[in-house]
């Protein structure tokens, strides 16, 4: 059997495992870590893609709507009939 180095410390049955140094990631997890970055900023990137997407919609529909209220001729108390409104949703 081998001496041990000067200033290490021999293990013995029972004795507990010394604490991981502050900072330091498990090595079986690290890699796990690294798989998972490109799924999670692919994830990322895809809701902003999709809340831009809906937003520029929706911005786009509004236009639609308010081209269509200031070229026509009808006034502008027809647009604040519940009745009307619901003829607009019907027809459009």
């Amino acid at each position: 059997m081998h001496a041990p180095a000067f200033g290490a410390r021999v293990r013995r049955r029972g004795d507990a495992c010394p604490p991981a140094a502050t900072g330091t990631v498990a090595p079986s997890v690290a890699p796990a870590q690294a798989r998972a970055r490109p799924a999670v900023l692919a994830l990322v990137i895809g809701l902003a893609g999709i809340a831009w997407w809906e937003d520029h919609q929706r911005t786009a529909e509004l236009a639609d709507i308010d081209a269509a209220m200031l070229s026509d001729d009808l006034p502008l108390n027809a647009y604040l009939d519940h009745g009307f409104n619901a003829y607009l949703t019907r027809n459009h």
